[in-house]
């Protein structure tokens, strides 16, 4: 259910009107007097603000943009408050308590703060977000980690691995990161673990693949600072209430050829298994249709390169898991040792769910799961699938084979006639959203 977290306060100038059109989500929540508009403001909504019809808020002026910028908030997990985001996507820019914003650039809401349209209207946030408590154990933040790095007091999200805080690098640049913190007397596991990740992920460089950019260790905590992804996770993206629900095919391709493109660029030039990509690995720039994805938590994602091309370990989460992976012998590892197919599985297992909003083995019991993933038996009869492409359904049974052999490679699924007939749109688009970023 939508949680409401504050409003939003517009002014306008004397060259333009603001409106919010018929149709639009906010025109129930308005309130206008003689000199504000006052729109609240509600988690699983992203508010579009420009000269176009359709927008939530419409600025009747010449220097607005038809799509002049977003606002939505991202809200980690019911214990952590949700973070308010202002998204330029003008030509004119927009003004952040007096400093312009760049186009493309995403930037933090805090109470108080101020957006300007220039000659159009001014906007002030009033935020209703509680602050988070902090227990004594945690680390207090707003501080500087060394010369570069500070902690703010924006906490995205925590748990057994320790928190995660929006952090800057003011000598740099004014982006925004995360700082994933953990306690060095704290599990020595999960520490390993984080630690391991770092290191994989510190040369990688690709466009669907979060960026660790430093990994710093002290007497009394690590932390790993990498790119802060504003949109949230598809897992978020697609739950409305206590349900997930299903994306157009249109939207759910351009997703899967991202994530695609990761997996072969992992796979193939660097030798690395995910082994635990699921909804929430996976993170969206904007939370909107055709936006760019990124592929997070490498922790228990391996280098193949020295063991043959295969592993045994029996890790990742049990519903997006291939068969082969929980298939395990009474030391707990995995009776046959399995390849790079086990994300093929994981990445059939998502498709599965955008196209229906259903998981195919999914079960209240990890058990059943396993056994129903063995069998590996798929229904497309279910109402859910009215309306999916026979195409993309043949791409799912092709990732979702029981036999590891049997299961398309990541090239391969470059070559199935679901993303083949689509290929030349598939690849436009691919190349604007990078030459975007």
């Amino acid at each position: 259910m939508a949680e409401f977290i504050g409003f939003l306060r517009a002014k306008q100038l004397d060259n333009c009107e603001i409106t919010t059109p018929s149709g639009s989500q906010t025109l129930k929540f308005q309130v206008k007097s003689e000199k504000l508009l006052t729109i609240p403001l509600f988690t699983q909504q992203v508010l579009k603000i420009g000269r176009s019809k359709t927008s939530d808020i419409k600025l009747d002026n010449p220097t607005i943009s038809l799509k002049h910028a977003l606002i939505w908030s991202v809200k980690f997990d019911s214990q952590t408050p949700p973070i308010v985001y202002v998204h330029d996507c003008s030509r004119n820019g927009i003004f952040l308590n007096e400093v312009e914003m760049k186009t493309g650039e995403t930037r933090m809401l805090n109470d108080g703060d101020q957006l300007e349209f220039r000659t159009a209207a001014i906007f002030s946030f009033e935020s209703m977000i509680n602050e988070p408590i902090m227990e004594e154990s945690q680390i207090k933040p707003d501080y500087k980690i060394n010369e570069q790095w500070i902690v703010t007091s924006n906490l995205i999200g925590s748990g057994s691995f320790g928190s995660v805080f929006i952090a800057k690098n003011e000598k740099l640049d004014k982006k925004l990161y995360a700082v994933k913190i953990l306690s060095a007397k704290g599990s020595g596991q999960i520490w390993n673990a984080s630690y391991y990740e770092a290191s994989l992920l510190a040369n990688i460089d690709h466009p669907n693949i979060i960026q660790i950019h430093d990994a710093i260790a002290t007497n009394s905590y690590v932390y790993i600072v990498q790119d802060l992804v504003c949109g949230g996770d598809l897992f978020s993206y697609i739950t409305k209430g206590n349900k997930l629900k299903a994306i157009p095919e249109r939207e759910v391709i351009f997703i899967i050829f991202q994530i695609m493109k990761a997996l072969q660029f992992l796979h193939k030039n660097l030798n690395i298994v995910h082994r635990d990509l699921k909804l929430d690995n996976i993170l969206l720039q904007i939370p909107q249709p055709r936006t760019k994805i990124y592929l997070c938590d490498f922790g228990t994602a391996k280098d193949l390169s020295r063991s043959g091309g295969r592993t045994n370990t029996a890790v990742g989460t049990i519903e997006y898991s291939a068969p082969e992976v929980f298939k395990r012998n009474h030391k707990g590892k995995s009776i046959t040792p399995y390849n790079f197919k086990c994300d093929i599985w994981s990445l059939g297992v998502v498709t599965h769910i955008l196209l229906s909003g259903k998981s195919p083995f999914y079960s209240e019991n990890a058990e059943d799961i396993l056994i129903s993933a063995r069998k590996g038996y798929l229904n497309f009869n279910i109402k859910q699938f009215n309306g999916v492409s026979h195409k993309a359904q043949s791409f799912i049974r092709s990732l979702l084979k029981v036999n590891m052999d049997d299961r398309l490679d990541i090239d391969e699924c470059f070559e199935h006639v679901w993303i083949k007939n689509n290929k030349m749109k598939l690849e436009t688009f691919y190349r604007e959203m990078v030459d975007q970023n």
